[in-house]
C-alpha cells in the first residue's frame, strides 16, 4: 500500500501490544487515553507488532490531510505562590469552518516559558479536553 508517514503512525499506534514491558522502578505506569488506547510515558503505546501492522496496512485508508490549527495564547503573567498552583486553560474552537478545520488530532505543541529558581520547584501538567494528562516532568527522571 501507498502510505504516508502518517499512516504509518496510526498503523504503529493501532497494532503494539503492552505484551510484558514492565518498568523495575514502578515510575511509569500503564493509563488509558481519551480514545481508550494504553499508553505508557516510558514504553509508548507498547511493542510494535509487524505482522498486525501488515495485516491492517492492507485495509488501510489514507488518512485525510493534515491542518494546522492554533489554539490560543495567554500572554498575562500569573505569579505562583510557593507551595500554591494555578490552572490555566486554552479554548479552541479547532478552527471550525475554515480551511484549516482539525477533525482528528495527532499532535499538540505547546510553547510555555516560566521562571522559577530551580527546575525542581515547577511541576507542569497538560490535561486534554479527553483528560488524558501528561506530566512534563517525566523527562528529568535519570534512567
Amino acid at each position: 500500500p501507498n502510505l504516508t508517514w502518517r499512516d504509518v503512525q496510526h498503523l504503529t499506534v493501532l497494532t503494539s501490544k503492552r505484551n510484558s514491558l514492565y518498568d523495575s522502578k514502578g515510575r511509569f505506569h500503564w493509563n488509558m487515553n481519551g480514545v481508550g488506547l494504553e499508553f505508557n510515558h516510558l514504553f509508548g503505546f507498547g511493542v510494535l507488532d509487524a505482522g498486525a501492522m501488515v495485516a491492517l496496512a492492507k485495509i488501510w485508508k489514507t488518512v485525510p490531510a493534515r491542518y494546522h490549527c492554533e489554539a490560543g495564547v495567554v500572554k498575562t503573567p500569573h505569579r505562583i505562590l510557593t507551595n500554591a498552583s494555578t490552572q490555566i486553560y486554552i479554548d479552541t474552537d479547532a478552527c471550525t469552518g475554515k480551511e484549516t478545520e482539525v477533525n482528528y488530532l495527532e499532535h499538540v505543541q505547546a510553547i510555555i516559558t516560566l521562571n522559577a529558581s530551580r527546575r525542581g520547584d515547577v511541576t507542569l501538567f497538560l490535561i486534554s479536553p479527553m483528560g488524558t494528562r501528561w506530566d512534563t516532568n517525566l523527562r528529568y527522571i535519570s534512567f
